[in-house]
């Protein structure tokens, strides 16, 4: 939506989505965007605490254009109506891991993410040159000679369509759905990095998944992400018996980088042989102000947070990795951009600071809108074939073998990696990924299943390679960082 809003009026633009328009990582996003708009804080403290959280991979010039252009895309964004916090007629910037400063701005407490999507889509309405098709899902992206042509879409009525372009812009999001504990909405399942690479687009990042600490453990709830504000604000973690377990594990305590806190609470379920640990924070007695949400929910499932501690456990949350990308969103693919989090453009290194994530679509959106702008169109295409499919009968069981994978990839890919973890799940994701191609797949569930197994190869093949622990990436048996991985890994 910030590049179909930064494209000239001139020229058409249709976003397609799969589900309708608000279901996606941007509008369930609780925390906030970070922007460093406080007294005390720089562009250069921005930069150097990114720098930081990527611990050696980032790319330097990349963040520099990232953190350069946030004032200017939040301006932008309070021009097309967002309303984030204030108190006396100054931002209220909150504190979340890994920040050295308060620079992080919400709306209404923990429904930015909301109010962002709500800016941006009443905007887009309003734009004669932009139409949204939603329950419209991409089934490939069409190419010849290496050049995009189009792409192959089923419509809200089932029916197989083409769409004829030569500039086709990737904004899909992550791929959560594919392990079974995560923070992430159900469409969230690799489609966009699939279908890039199937195209021929090349790949980079793919092992670093990042895992939040806290997401809400209630059975029968969904796994509700309890932001980092709510331990920016005071929250405590504490095992079953009380005892607070991430002093002396790291300097910030609760607020250290998700990848370390995520490991603490991993060892700390296991050594109280529990299934959750507890976020405390009674003694918050402005909680349910602040955080009117959580508190909804956690009354809704008989939890007075005000009384009792909140039961929460670690879940898939980002995905760091993707397409790769230039620094203005341009694959290896001509014709096939990325932005967001399905793009992997050197940003967030091996491990992405707390919402850095908001500001990079939105910076991203508009380096985007500013290489389409720049090119030449015209309605004098050919005719595009409509490629082979699936030949076989697709007879599995579609939702056992979902199953499976996640849980495979919750147990061998999560939040600490082994060869031995690793290797299992390689040859059974092989299998299934043989069993499914040259399929008949006329319902989405299975060509996002096609899909879901698709990344987890790559996600698989890239943790395997990459023999040591850096960032959001951990193996047990290489737990130390080496300057000799202090690489990228491309999958072509």
């Amino acid at each position: 939506m910030s590049a179909a809003l930064s494209i000239d009026s001139r020229i058409q633009v249709t976003i397609v989505t799969k589900t309708n328009v608000k279901t996606s990582n941007t509008y369930d996003a609780q925390g906030g965007i970070a922007v460093s708009v406080g007294e005390d804080d720089s562009l250069e403290h921005h930069l150097n605490d990114t720098l930081k959280a990527g611990c050696g991979l980032c790319d330097e010039e990349v963040v520099r254009q990232i953190v350069e252009g946030s004032h200017e895309a939040l301006k932008r964004l309070v021009g097309w109506g967002a309303k984030f916090d204030c108190e006396d007629k100054k931002y209220q910037l909150g504190l979340e891991g890994g920040h050295s400063r308060h620079r992080v701005l919400h709306a209404e407490g923990a429904r930015t993410g909301r109010e962002i999507l709500r800016s941006l889509l009443q905007t887009v309405l309003q734009r004669d040159n932009v139409q949204i098709l939603e329950n419209h899902f991409v089934v490939e992206l069409l190419s010849d000679s290496h050049k995009i042509v189009g792409a192959l879409v089923q419509s809200d009525a089932k029916k197989l369509m083409i769409f004829r372009s030569e500039n086709i812009l990737l904004a899909t999001g992550g791929l959560g759905q594919v392990y079974r504990e995560t923070s992430n909405p159900s469409v969230a399942t690799g489609d966009g990095v699939a279908l890039a690479q199937r195209a021929g687009a090349a790949l980079m990042d793919m092992e670093f998944v990042q895992f939040h600490p806290t997401t809400l453990y209630i059975a029968g709830a969904a796994r509700i992400l309890i932001s980092e504000a709510v331990r920016g604000a005071g929250g405590l973690l504490v095992d079953k018996y009380g005892r607070r377990f991430m002093c002396g594990r790291h300097e910030l305590a609760e607020l250290a980088p998700r990848d370390v806190v995520s490991r603490v609470v991993l060892e700390t379920i296991k050594e109280t042989q529990d299934t959750q640990v507890y976020l405390d924070v009674r003694h918050m007695t402005d909680f349910a102000e602040k955080f009117p949400s959580l508190h909804r929910v956690c009354l809704e499932f008989g939890i007075d947070s005000s009384k009792a501690v909140i039961p929460v456990c670690p879940s898939a949350h980002y995905h760091v990795g993707g397409i790769k990308t230039d620094m203005q969103g341009k694959t290896n693919v001509e014709g096939l951009l990325a932005a967001g989090e399905c793009a992997a453009i050197g940003l967030h290194g091996a491990n992405r600071l707390a919402s850095n994530s908001l500001l990079e679509g939105l910076v991203m959106g508009h380096e985007v809108s500013e290489v389409l702008n720049s090119r030449s169109y015209s309605n004098r295409m050919g005719p595009v074939a409509m490629p082979s499919m699936g030949k076989r009968d697709f007879y599995m069981d579609l939702e056992d073998m979902r199953r499976s994978l996640r849980f495979l990839m919750w147990r061998q890919v999560g939040i600490v990696r082994s060869k031995e973890g690793l290797q299992l799940a390689q040859d059974r994701v092989k299998v299934w990924r043989d069993v499914l191609v040259n399929r008949k797949m006329n319902e989405v569930s299975q060509w996002e299943l096609f899909n879901m197994v698709q990344v987890s190869t790559f996600i698989i093949d890239s943790a395997l390679q990459r023999e040591e622990s850096r960032g959001v990436h951990f193996r047990s048996d290489f737990p130390e960082t080496h300057g000799e991985w202090k690489r990228h890994i491309e999958n072509d």
